[in-house]
């Protein structure tokens, strides 16, 4: 009797309704096993708050058109990542981990889906399966996938652009639903990071459409209606933006960041060794990609060609816009892991149902091996070092029935990667999938976590004790910008003030204060090219002050402490008597 994994007919409408709601369960259990289990840990960090603090000015403010920071606006990035931050806050009632990190699981979970559904529409049970886990467990999907960052959402909306766009292409929808579609998805990508998504959407589909020599759809009629689509949707964010800011703030909101990034320092090493880093952000499941080049392979693929055709234009043509820039990261691909994800898919697909001792089964048979054996050595060395009473592994050690219990779950998952290099079976090979996924989870959620949290920089309860000294901290200012993630902490709005030269520069009613204080400041540093132009902070005020509070703002406490922020409170008496005497003592010179 099948069980329904082995499958390998382009349409699945016949396979089992109960199967895929089984397959889409777990995949949401994993999902939120994963990303939800822990999402409050570590403490918000990185440019989480940056985004956070943009959503409660717009709650604070009811302006949901223009980004701020500290009142001011804030023409980085669109503000989708921040709308949806929002509206998380909204539920829940407030502006905490749960909410700014939760439009990032979400959009997880639903990239997930997609993955799988689109995927088993093409070829079998088992390589949609292989494609959904292969993303969700993506070692950079984890890193930075739950955290309050604009990746997850921005993969959502461009991967679900192409991947809804060609399936649309492939069953023959009516191409005036699949253009509409396809640039509706990627105009709301253009409003979660900008201009990256539109582009990839445009060039990959036009690309795709010419080398199939089919350029009469790239011609219809439709496909203008969904450039209107497009334009409607930004423009109805973009046009009153405009009218609430000017033109400068509209060029550096799409521009300007994309300006840092493009640098041609260094530009060879980034060739050579990119490349190398995206596989090491998709890994373990980019050592399944090695089969590709292939031809056998690739001659074996039967039906499957047109979809590997397709995924391989996809890559190929957007690969160049963070391959030949030197400034570009490992995440600014990550709107396309998902179609290495469906790669590493096919390619399960293809060798995990092969004869034993096959060449075609080469590959799968040397992923399970080295993997098993991966997992078996890392899960026995964080027992070990858990059990070692050395001071300089504090951080990697865990507590120590986990450590236990990860290695046997270490040990247990090893031993179903390598009973399945014993049969072509697709229940076991499915099995193997779950399996390694699961303990790639066990592993981020776990290990990585608990080290990570262990020498996390918590700001919260050192500000809420700053907080408590001050009579009215809702009234505090800050002279020049302040790092985003203490405001954010700090909760109350602080507005932002210029450097003052002189006491009477700072406004009477102002008693508390704070500013950054970093040691590698300089003008140069402090104007970084984002659009945004931070105020070079002298280090001197011109009046008598006290400490009220110095709260480091590193995100691990092995960071420089001198990162911070000062909290401070103007002695104005002691200030005033000095200028009165300097003003008498100028006066008795002049007589």
């Amino acid at each position: 009797m099948s069980d329904g994994f082995g499958s390998n007919e382009v349409n699945q409408s016949g396979q089992p309704a109960r199967r895929r709601g089984l397959d889409l369960a777990l995949l949401t259990l994993l999902v939120f096993g994963i990303y939800a289990g822990r999402i409050t840990t570590p403490p918000l960090s990185g440019e989480e708050t940056r985004w956070a603090r943009g959503g409660m000015e717009m709650i604070e403010s009811g302006d949901w058109i223009v980004p701020r920071q500290q009142g001011r606006v804030f023409p980085e990035r669109p503000p989708l990542n921040s709308w949806a931050m929002a509206g998380a806050a909204l539920t829940r009632g407030q502006m905490d981990a749960v909410a700014v990190r939760l439009p990032s699981v979400l959009a997880i979970w639903l990239t997930t889906l997609l993955v799988y559904c689109y995927t088993a529409s093409f070829i079998s049970r088992l390589g949609a399966v292989a494609s959904a886990a292969a993303y969700a467990t993506a070692w950079q999907v984890m890193h930075i996938g739950g955290l309050g960052e604009s990746e997850a959402v921005f993969t959502l909306f461009l991967s679900g652009s192409l991947l809804l766009w060609h399936l649309g292409y492939v069953r023959g929808w009516p191409p005036a639903l699949v253009w509409p579609l396809g640039y509706s998805l990627a105009a709301i990508a253009a409003l979660t990071k900008g201009l990256q998504g539109p582009v990839y959407f445009v060039t990959v589909t036009g690309v795709y459409l010419l080398l199939r020599r089919d350029w009469r759809y790239l011609v219809r009629f439709a496909n203008l209606g969904g450039v209107v689509c497009f334009l409607a949707i930004v423009g109805a964010w973009q046009i009153p933006f405009y009218r609430a800011t000017n033109a400068t703030a509209v060029h550096d909101i799409w521009f300007a960041l994309v300006g840092d990034r493009l640098t041609l320092a260094d530009l060879i090493q980034h060739m050579a060794t990119y490349p190398l880093e995206t596989l090491a952000c998709v890994a373990p499941w980019s050592l399944l990609l090695l089969e590709l080049p292939r031809r056998r392979f690739r001659e074996s693929l039967g039906e499957a060609r047109p979809l590997l055709f397709f995924l391989l234009v996809a890559i190929a043509v957007t690969y160049p816009s963070v391959w030949l820039v030197a400034g570009a990261r490992g995440r600014y691909f990550m709107p396309m892991y998902p179609c290495l994800a469906i790669l590493a898919g096919l390619v399960v697909e293809q060798c995990a149902l092969a004869a034993v001792a096959s060449q075609k089964r080469r590959g799968w048979d040397m992923f399970l091996l080295g993997v098993a054996v991966a997992t078996a050595v890392g899960a026995m060395g964080i027992l070990g070092l858990s059990l070692v009473p050395i001071e300089s592994l504090a951080q990697v050690k865990q507590p120590l029935l986990f450590a236990i219990a990860f290695a046997a779950i270490g040990l247990g998952t090893a031993i179903v990667l390598l009973r399945a290099r014993n049969t072509s079976s697709p229940g076991r090979a499915a099995m193997a999938i779950w399996s390694l996924a699961a303990f790639l989870g066990l592993a981020f959620n776990g290990v990585e976590k608990n080290s990570v949290n262990r020498l996390s920089n918590d700001m919260a309860p050192q500000i809420a004790e700053a907080k408590s000294e001050i009579p009215a901290p809702d009234e505090v200012v800050s002279f020049g910008p302040i790092f985003h993630r203490f405001a954010y902490f700090y909760g109350h709005t602080i507005p932002e003030l210029p450097w003052p030269s002189n006491l009477a520069e700072v406004p009477e009613e102002v008693t508390y204060f704070c500013f950054d204080q970093r040691p590698e400041d300089t003008p140069e540093l402090r104007t970084n090219g984002r659009g945004r132009v931070n105020e070079y902070t002298p280090g001197t005020l011109p009046f008598e002050w006290e400490e009220v509070a110095r709260i480091p703002c590193g995100r691990s406490l092995r960071d420089d402490p001198r990162f911070c922020v000062i909290i401070g409170r103007v002695k104005r008496e002691v200030s005033t008597a000095r200028t009165n005497r300097a003003s008498e003592a100028e006066s008795a010179k002049a007589r």
